[in-house]
């Protein structure tokens, strides 16, 4: 067996894949990461808060692809949605979609919705193709999932 491949140094937690893709081999999956690369010491495992978002492509790592947020913004957990017509579960167009999240500003107390195109190298670190200053403020640490046609 292959040994272990570090896929990211940058402490990521909470990916998101396209629903259609639960339980099978993905190549990208979406998770939030820290502002910097942690090094920690051999042996030990390092930490931070999160301040990016990832595209991690798990067949070539050194492919991956960050984008940073200002040293006071925290983005919370991203949601994967296809685009219209896309099918994910073709390997050519499984990152056909663009990612959601929300990224909170303590020190003003404001909170905004991201909207992120990732089809393609490169695409996430262009940045946001909207951001929408949300009309509450909403605490760093939010959690939650896509549901398909349900409404509250």
């Amino acid at each position: 067996a292959a040994p272990p491949v570090t896929l990211s140094a940058r402490a990521p937690e909470f990916p998101s894949i396209p629903q259609q893709l639960s339980t099978r081999m993905t190549r990208f999956c979406y998770p939030v990461g820290t502002h910097t690369d942690i090094i920690a010491p051999e042996g030990e495992k390092g930490s931070g808060p999160p301040g990016s978002i990832l595209k991690i492509d798990a067949d070539n790592p050194e492919h991956n692809e960050v984008f940073c947020f200002e040293p006071y913004e925290f983005p919370g957990e991203v949601i994967f949605v296809p685009k219209v017509g896309a099918d994910v579960t073709d390997p050519k167009q499984e990152d056909c979609g663009y990612i959601i999240n929300f990224v909170t500003n303590p020190h003003d107390k404001t909170t905004d919705l991201l909207v992120f195109d990732v089809e393609g190298s490169g695409k996430l670190e262009e940045g946001p193709v909207s951001r929408i200053r949300l009309p509450t403020f909403i605490p760093h640490g939010l959690h939650g999932c896509w549901a398909d046609g349900v409404t509250f």
